[in-house]
C-alpha cells in the first residue's frame, strides 16, 4: 500500500475506535441512570442515551465499510 492509501484507512479505522470506545463509556452511565432516578428522568435520560448509541453504531458500520472500500481499491477519493 502507498502512503496516500494508509491515510485514508486510518480515518475510518479512527471511526471505528470512536465508536466502540463511545459504545464502552455508556454502559456505566445506563446502569448508573437506571438504578436511581424517577421513572420520567430514566425514560428521559435513556433516550438521549439511545441516540448516542445509536450514533456509535452508525460511526462503527460506515467506518467498517469505508475502510472495507478503501482496501479493495474502491475508493477514488482525494485527500
Amino acid at each position: 500500500m502507498e502512503r496516500k492509501s494508509l491515510l485514508l484507512l486510518a480515518i475510518p479505522l479512527y471511526m471505528v475506535y470512536f465508536g466502540i470506545k463511545l459504545l464502552i463509556n455508556m454502559v456505566p452511565r445506563i446502569l448508573y441512570v437506571v438504578e436511581g432516578d424517577s421513572p420520567l428522568e430514566i425514560v428521559v435520560s435513556l433516550g438521549f442515551m439511545s441516540t448516542t448509541i445509536f450514533a456509535a453504531v452508525f460511526a462503527v458500520f460506515i467506518g467498517i465499510l469505508w475502510a472495507r472500500k478503501i482496501i479493495l481499491g474502491e475508493d477514488t477519493s482525494q485527500l
